[in-house]
């Protein structure tokens, strides 16, 4: 089966230049763009299958007051917000006997929300301007998965027609299997007060950019019962976020309360609030996680790859499977008041609590494994022993498993060169990093004969983060702080096994490679 879904979601809310609009307490300027997208590919076959689904999603959101425009109100929020949901997934639908073949899955997103303010206003109360983003985006691309389904119909199709399986038929001289999920992600988020704004404020001024980013990516791939066994699964996915919150250059803001600044990017953890709440909570639940225990293994992963070949047990002679998994994060946070800005320059905007603050931060925390190892988890015939999980086997078997996850942040708050800032209390600028990587690669099989398993995992984080106050810029406050963290974590798990009854092989390699870069500075000649 063959499945393309293509959307294009806009949304646009603006206040021109010389329109006039007055509202007696708030004035909200909101434009929201949900994007769903749906492409899923099913074949319906005994035989060899191919599935392809393919997905390419393009959101926009603007929410802005433009130059010249005259606002009126007792307070303002300038909002633009990206509900993104997509959803890709190529499988076969296996409801009688096996299927084998191709399942491809690929998906693009491009996504960008913008919202600002670039007028003279004047507001007695609170000024928002916000932009954000929330993406789940799922990948899916299955090639001949075990069937707990097909092996109940088989059972019960033999039960009532009172026959027995048939041991003597001949197996299938090759048997190949190969899944490929390709995705690419790229979201963009921009609040910002602009160069031609004045503005003052008698409340608080936020300028608030954030970007939530649920990606998910899995492969997997089995091919069984025959002489020869080719099993391959591989998962490609480029994930990019960026968050910017400022204030632009020339820019002039006055408010008696806080001037909030703040970008922020996450990936959540794929694992539920509550994990207990996940479980089957009846006898039928029970039964559905039952007829899909993969499922729910995929459900508290971000990225999952996985093969399996097996060889007939009579007269197979080869197997081999690989899995390959490469997954690149790419998030950069970015809040900074700009060169040549005015903030709080005004007398009559000054309160015993005013403060400025300027923060970034940036949030990863993933799940991921790769590996050869089979899942042939059936109600009817439960698993006898570590030998029912091993992904390759045959009188000759290869098995390769490769995991590569990438971090690549960037997380910058900073008040530039010439920006003139002024607090009756505090100037806060901070930057924290928080990333959790757990990855595992395994690699299992086992030979009559001869026999290799390798497993490679490789972690590279490269990041930066950064607070700082640069030279030429001027700060006038009760005290200043400038603070920048990095809180990462990682665990890199591999391993290796081979049962053979004359010659086996188990390789296992495990490489972290990690480069932080965490400042907190103030760059001389700031005053």
């Amino acid at each position: 089966g063959f499945t393309y879904a293509s959307s294009d979601a806009t949304a646009k809310a603006s206040i021109e230049s010389g329109a006039t609009i007055t509202a007696g307490n708030m004035l909200r300027l909101e434009s929201t763009a949900n994007n769903t997208v749906e492409a899923n590919a099913f074949g319906v076959n005994s035989g060899p299958t191919l599935n392809i689904a393919v997905t390419d999603a393009t959101s926009g959101a603007d929410a802005f007051i433009q130059n010249g425009a005259n606002i009126h109100a007792g307070s303002l929020d300038v909002t633009a917000d990206i509900v993104n949901r997509i959803e890709t997934s190529a499988k076969p639908l296996e409801l009688v006997g096996d299927s084998a073949g191709g399942a491809f899955a690929i998906s693009f997103l491009s996504s960008v929300a913008n919202a600002y303010v670039d007028a003279v206003i004047t507001i007695p109360g609170d000024i928002n301007i916000t932009a954000t983003t929330d993406t789940e985006n799922n990948t899916t691309a299955s090639a001949e998965p075990k069937s707990t389904v097909a092996g109940i119909v088989e059972e019960a199709k033999d039960y009532l027609s009172d026959k027995q399986p048939d041991e003597e038929s001949e197996s299938e001289a090759l048997e190949v299997s190969a899944a490929l999920a390709i995705a690419e992600a790229d979201a963009t988020s921009n609040a910002y007060i602009g160069s031609n704004a004045v503005i003052h404020s008698n409340g608080n001024v936020a300028v608030i950019s954030g970007i939530t980013d649920d990606f998910r990516l899995f492969s997997t791939s089995e091919a069984e019962e025959a002489n020869v066994a080719l099993a391959g699964a591989v998962a490609i996915g480029t994930t990019t976020n960026t968050a910017n919150a400022f204030i632009d250059s020339g820019a002039q803001v006055s408010a008696s309360g806080r001037v909030d600044v703040n970008a922020t990017t996450s990936i959540p953890i794929p694992l539920p609030d509550d994990l207990w709440a996940a479980l089957p909570s009846d006898f039928w639940e029970g039964v559905k996680l039952a007829l899909s225990v993969e499922d729910f293994v995929q459900g508290v992963m971000t990225t999952y790859v996985r093969s399996a070949a097996d060889a007939d047990d009579d007269s197979g002679k080869f197997a081999l499977s690989g899995s390959v998994n490469l997954y690149t994060v790419n998030n950069n946070a970015n809040a900074y008041i700009a060169e040549n800005t005015l903030i709080n320059q005004d007398p009559d905007y000054r309160s015993a609590g005013q403060t400025v603050e300027v923060s970034a931060s940036n949030t990863i925390q993933t799940v991921d494994l790769a590996g050869v190892f089979s899942f042939a988890i059936d109600p009817l015939e439960p698993p006898e022993g570590i030998t029912d999980f091993l992904g390759s086997s045959g009188k000759a078997s290869l098995g390769g498993s490769y995991n590569e996850i990438n971090y690549n942040t960037n997380t910058i708050a900073e008040i530039r060169a010439g920006a003139t800032v002024h607090a009756e209390q505090d100037v806060i600028v901070t930057a924290s990093s928080n990333h959790d990587a757990f990855l595992m690669t395994v690699a299992g099989g086992q030979a009559e004969k001869f026999g290799i398993s390798g497993a490679f995992g490789l972690y590279d984080q490269v990041s930066t983060t950064r607070a700082q106050v640069d030279s030429g810029a001027i700060i006038t406050a009760t005290a200043l702080s400038i603070a920048a963290s990095d809180d990462s974590s990682f665990s890199n798990v591999v391993g290796g096994v081979v049962l053979s009854d004359s010659f086996g092989v188990g390789v296992s390699v495990s490489i972290n490679e990690v480069t932080r870069d965490t400042d907190a500075l103030i760059v001389a000649g700031a005053g």
